[in-house]
């Protein structure tokens, strides 16, 4: 989380999650900026939790923080994640 700009949220941590591997324990956060492509989000608050064994090149997971000002299409067959501003 330091290394990509994140900074913890004190104030509100740590919090507690149900995941598909039981409850944990983490910490909220805010990202300075995300990006896919070239659509991006200044201060997207975050949660900061190790997830064990994520595959090679698999940095973690975007969720509703990020996607919610998104129009999202998912075009499967050319495996590609198609964003468009809400209007």
């Amino acid at each position: 989380a330091f290394d990509a700009g994140i900074r913890s949220d004190t104030a509100h941590s740590p919090v507690n999650l149900l995941t598909v591997g039981g409850k944990v324990q983490a910490k909220l956060g805010v990202a300075r900026r995300i990006r896919v492509g070239n659509i991006g989000r200044d201060d997207v608050q975050v949660v900061i939790y190790t997830i064990p064994n994520l595959p090679d090149g698999i940095d973690g997971l975007l969720g509703l923080s990020f996607f919610d000002r998104f129009l999202v299409r998912l075009d499967h067959s050319n495996k590609q994640l198609h964003l468009s501003p809400r209007t």
